[in-house]
């Protein structure tokens, strides 16, 4: 991104009221494990390249927990 990266976007939302309680899926080729360690506050993380059947079933699963 050409402003900031991903784990600071992220810590961005979490500390803004307007935007704390939006779920984020995170997505990346690299192992979880690698991600976790430079960035938390996500709520579900698909590892590239991923099925979109497996991506609208985490949107659906993250909307019905919000509401």
């Amino acid at each position: 991104m050409p402003i900031m990266d991903g784990p600071a976007f992220i810590s961005a939302m979490r500390t803004d009221d307007r935007f704390r309680d939006i779920p984020v899926i995170l997505t990346s080729a690299l192992p979880e494990q690698s991600v976790r360690d430079k960035c938390d506050g996500y709520n579900v993380f698909l590892h590239k390249p991923f099925k979109t059947d497996k991506l609208m079933t985490e949107i659906s699963r993250l909307l019905d927990k919000s509401s």
